[in-house]
């Protein structure tokens, strides 16, 4: 559901009298604040989440279907080896997949030894998440 999630929220998809951009209906949400998960939607305006609960009647120009699916704000993986992957690899499609968006690099003592380099390398050829390491 990521994968579709992103292209739909770079490009103007808003309908006249849409209120909404995207809409991902009956999902199971865990929204990350220690509450208990709950069956919802949730509605994008702009890029960002305008509204998170019943939404009933709202209306959008995309809708997802959610049923039997997890919604969730991205997962942090604490413990990677992708140090170089990104670089080969900056779509990172094995975490995102995944639902992952955050990932810790540097793990088991190989992180790099020019951080600032590695993040400016980082930056320049662009990457699918956001990264830490460890030093």
């Amino acid at each position: 559901m990521i994968r579709l999630l992103f292209p739909m929220l770079l490009c103007s998809c808003a309908v006249a009298g849409a209120p909404y951009d995207l809409l991902i209906r009956h999902g199971k949400i865990i929204d990350g604040t220690g509450t208990p998960w709950f069956y919802g939607d949730v509605a994008v305006r702009d890029g960002k989440i305008a509204s998170i609960g019943q939404l009933g009647d709202a209306d959008s120009a995309v809708v997802i279907d959610a049923s039997h699916r997890v919604v969730a704000p991205g997962f942090i993986d604490v413990h990677t080896h992708a140090d170089d992957d990104l670089l080969r690899l900056p779509q990172a499609e094995n975490f995102v997949r995944n639902g992952v968006t955050t990932i810790v690099v540097g793990n088991c003592g190989g992180s790099v030894r020019d951080v600032s380099r590695y993040f400016e390398n980082l930056r320049t050829r662009g990457v699918a998440v956001n990264v830490a390491t460890l030093y």
